[in-house]
């Protein structure tokens, strides 16, 4: 089985390697950086992997 895996430059603190996507954006999502449309696209998106 092959896939990708699509990380940013921002590095995790207690593994020291990039952050996946998905964290990324939740940090965003967390920090109340985006809006609520946006916040519900990323739970939809998410269920979806």
């Amino acid at each position: 089985m092959e896939y990708f895996r699509i990380h940013t430059k921002d590095i995790a603190y207690s593994t020291n390697q990039p952050r996946g996507i998905f964290v990324a954006i939740w940090k965003l999502v967390d920090a109340k950086i985006v809006t609520e449309g946006e916040a519900t696209t990323y739970w939809q998106q998410r269920a979806l992997f």
